[in-house]
């Protein structure tokens, strides 16, 4: 009985690393769409803020310097903590598309939040900082953190929560990337790609039946309370993939709905581009058609000072002390 075990125990993981092996081999012939594994110098880190999954490190760059972080984590240039007197602060909640990551990273610099402060301070009387705090693949879960834990204590004026429609969605990780970055992956642990690549398809599977409108709904309950006792205006910038374009969809009217209904001033970009034809709305959207190209970031903040200076949220702040 010993032998029989040992000759089953043996052909089991002859078969297993056959298989690994035979896996490795179409995952490097391209046979299989496999997960990339992130390139040196990922900046991203665990958080060590009770719920927040994870966050960028400060003063990290990646992608040949297209992506750099400043001391406080953000994708930004540096910004003092403590609001000078006059400046206008405007903060943006958001994940990938905010970021400037899709298909390929937005150049540093090039964001619509970058642009946003650019022209603000351009053509508006005052002055103006944008501070962008998307960090690709966050939730309304992790941007209420994010809102409580960090934006609340550089004292904006406004918060500009990017919506997509994704942000009710879960999560556990740095997305697809997980697989091969997150020491409690059970296939990274035991150092099979196979075993990855099959958690990775479960988990695939199952994104779309974890979605619950609950998590924004949520994050618009705290913009509504923290806005009053914190004294900020809420915008919400309503975002949409390129094939909703033209297309009615409950959830995006739900969400327009609750906004409006917090009194937090919407800008809808299905309604802003709704004369566009299919030809003139693609070059605004990457190969992803999810995330913004340079000539949609350039589109999209000009389409915020547009809403910011109507609704009087781009007046200057009056002087501290």
């Amino acid at each position: 009985m010993l032998r029989k075990a040992l000759t089953l125990a043996l052909s089991l993981a002859v078969g297993l690393m056959l298989a690994e092996l035979g896996f490795r081999a179409l995952v490097h012939s391209g046979a299989v769409d496999y997960p990339a594994p992130p390139e040196r110098g990922l900046i991203h880190r665990y958080s060590a803020i009770d719920g927040l999954v994870y966050e960028l490190r400060p003063s990290a760059a990646a992608y040949r310097g297209r992506v750099r972080t400043n001391r406080h984590g953000m994708r930004d240039h540096e910004y003092d903590l403590a609001k000078p007197p006059g400046v206008t602060r405007i903060c943006v909640l958001g994940d990938s598309v905010a970021f400037g990551f899709g298909s390929r990273p937005i150049a540093q610099g090039r964001t619509f939040p970058d642009l946003l402060e650019q022209q603000l301070n351009e053509s508006a009387t005052g002055r103006f900082e944008v501070l962008n705090f998307a960090v690709v693949g966050y939730n309304a879960e992790q941007e209420a953190i994010v809102l409580e834990q960090k934006v609340l204590a550089f004292d904006p004026d406004v918060v500009l929560l990017a919506y997509v429609p994704n942000d009710d969605t879960y999560t556990d990780g740095f997305g697809a990337l997980a697989r091969e970055t997150s020491p409690q992956a059970l296939g990274s642990r035991l150092r099979s790609k196979l075993v990855s690549y099959l958690l990775h398809r479960r988990e695939r599977r199952r994104f779309p039946q974890l979605s619950d409108p609950q998590r924004v709904w949520s994050l618009f309950d705290r913009l509504e309370q923290l806005g009053r006792r914190e004294d900020f205006d809420v915008v919400v910038l309503v975002t949409a993939y390129a094939q909703e374009l033209g297309r009615r969809d409950p959830k995006h009217d739900a969400v327009v709905g609750q906004a409006r209904a917090r009194g937090f001033q919407v800008v809808d970009l299905k309604e802003s581009w709704k004369s566009l034809s299919p030809c003139e709305a693609r070059p605004l959207y990457d190969g992803t058609f999810e995330h913004f190209s340079q000539a949609g970031m350039q589109a999209v903040a000009e389409e915020l000072q547009r809403a910011l200076r109507e609704a009087g949220a781009a007046a200057p702040s009056a002087p501290s002390g």
